[in-house]
């Protein structure tokens, strides 16, 4: 009986379109790519793969209708001032959502790495920067965020499909 009930509510939630995000305009949006696979001290390796990635998200985001902007190998400093400079950017009055990927290493404590080897606080260097205050043009619409970065040290060897017949 629960079960029926939520599709019954997934069902009025996606055919009515007051409860969606309209994504008509063109370009959809800005998407920012920022990809850091070198670094200048030795704390950090060379982000092997890193140039697939960003080319890949170009590619998809373009094919979905965003003007894309990507940049390789920022500090700290100008990470700063070109996330500052894109909110700040006129296109996103008229534009229905908008998307930023950062591709680094990571840290512990939700901070990614600039090509410096300084830390960016993903909280407060960067979301923070597309809340209503900082980014009024955006108010309303949906901001879509991805960050490929590790969270510390340990490393993740990946687990084994499940037998077949299991339930998980």
């Amino acid at each position: 009986m629960i079960k029926m009930g939520l599709c019954n509510l997934l069902a009025r939630l996606f055919s009515d379109p007051r409860m969606m995000y309209g994504l008509t305009s063109s370009p959809r949006g800005l998407a920012l790519i920022i990809n850091n696979v070198e670094f200048d001290n030795d704390m950090y390796s060379y982000r092997k793969g890193g140039e697939v990635d960003s080319d890949n998200l170009e590619q998809l985001f373009t094919q979905l209708g965003f003007k894309v902007e990507s940049h390789l190998n920022l500090g700290r400093n100008d990470t700063t001032r070109l996330l500052m400079d894109f909110t700040d950017r006129p296109e996103h009055r008229k534009a229905d959502m908008t998307i930023v990927c950062v591709l680094s290493h990571g840290t512990e404590h939700g901070k990614v790495a600039a090509s410096d080897g300084l830390a960016i606080d993903i909280e407060v260097d960067i979301l923070r920067r597309f809340n209503n205050d900082f980014c009024p043009a955006l108010l309303g619409k949906p901001k879509f965020f991805v960050f490929q970065a590790c969270r510390g040290e340990t490393q993740d060897f990946g687990s084994f499909p499940p037998k077949s017949g299991s339930q998980f």
